[in-house]
C-alpha cells in the first residue's frame, strides 16, 4: 500500500474525493456513475503497480496493458451477472417461503398479511437454512468470478466467465483474502460513522471525503495487491505444472 500511495497518490486522492462526494448524494445518479468509473480507473492503475512489483521480484506474470475501459466493461458485466444470480436465488427463496406459508394454518393466498403469521417455528428454521445456503451459493459464485478484473488487466482483454477456472479449489482462500483486505476499510468506516454521529463530529463534506479516502486509499489498494498476488501465484503454478 505505501508503494501505491507513492506512485499513484494523485489518482488515489482524486478517486477518494469523487467517492466522498458521491456518498453525499441521496440516491443513485450521474455522480455515482462517475465514482464507479473513477474507482475502476484507479483499480486498473493499482493492478499495474502490483504487477510491476511482482515482475521486479522475479515472478513471471502475463504482460498486458492496463485498459481502464476493458476493466470497466468487466466490472459492469460482473455486476449484471451477479445481479442475475441474486435475482434467481431470491425468486427461489420467495417460492419456498410461499410454499412454507401455504402449509401453515390461517393462510389466505388473497391476503398477504396472513403469510408471515402462517409460518411456524419449523417453517422459520427451513427458511433460515435455505437463506444461509442461498447466501453461501452467492458468495461461492462471487469467489469463482473474483479473478475476472485482474485477469482482464493481465491478459489485455475482457475476462468474465473465462476467469472461472482460475479459482478452482481456491474459493475459501479467495473469500478469506477478500474479507481480510476489506475488513480494515469497513471497520474504519464504522468507527468514522460513530465519530461523525457525535455532537462534536465534523461536517458532512469532511466526513464524506474521509470516507472516500478510507475506501479508495485503503480498501482498493489492499484488494488490488491481494488479487494480483494470488493471480500471479495461480498462473505461476499452472506454468510449472
Amino acid at each position: 500500500m505505501p508503494v501505491a500511495w507513492k506512485r499513484r497518490w494523485v489518482a488515489l486522492i482524486s478517486a477518494a474525493a469523487i467517492i466522498g462526494l458521491a456518498s453525499l448524494a441521496q440516491a443513485l445518479g450521474p455522480v455515482w456513475v462517475v465514482a464507479i468509473a473513477a474507482s475502476t480507473i484507479l483499480l486498473a492503475s493499482l493492478h499495474a503497480v502490483a504487477f510491476d512489483m511482482i515482475r521486479q521480484a522475479g515472478v513471471e506474470t502475463p504482460t498486458g496493458l492496463p485498459a481502464s475501459g476493458q476493466l470497466l466493461a468487466c466490472v459492469l458485466l460482473l455486476g449484471v451477472l451477479m445481479a442475475i444470480v441474486g435475482a434467481l436465488l431470491l425468486v427461489l427463496l420467495l417460492a419456498l417461503a410461499f410454499g412454507v406459508a401455504s402449509a401453515g394454518v390461517h393462510f389466505d393466498a388473497a391476503d398477504p398479511r396472513t403469510w408471515g403469521q402462517a409460518v411456524d417455528e419449523r417453517g422459520r428454521a427451513v427458511l433460515g437454512i435455505a437463506s444461509a445456503l442461498a447466501a453461501g451459493m452467492f458468495a461461492w459464485v462471487f469467489a469463482r468470478l473474483a479473478y475476472a478484473p485482474v485477469a482482464t488487466i493481465a491478459r489485455g482483454r475482457v475476462q468474465v466467465l473465462s476467469a472461472w477456472p482460475l479459482s478452482r479449489g481456491l474459493v475459501l482462500k479467495t473469500l478469506a483474502g477478500l474479507v481480510a483486505t476489506g475488513a480494515p476499510a469497513v471497520v474504519a468506516l464504522l468507527i468514522w460513522r460513530c465519530v461523525a454521529a457525535s455532537p462534536l463530529g465534523p461536517t458532512s463534506i469532511a466526513g464524506a471525503v474521509i470516507a472516500g479516502l478510507l475506501i479508495a486509499g485503503l480498501g482498493l489498494p489492499l484488494n488490488a495487491g491481494l488479487m494480483t498476488y494470488l493471480y500471479a501465484q495461480i498462473t505461476q503454478d499452472s506454468a510449472d505444472a
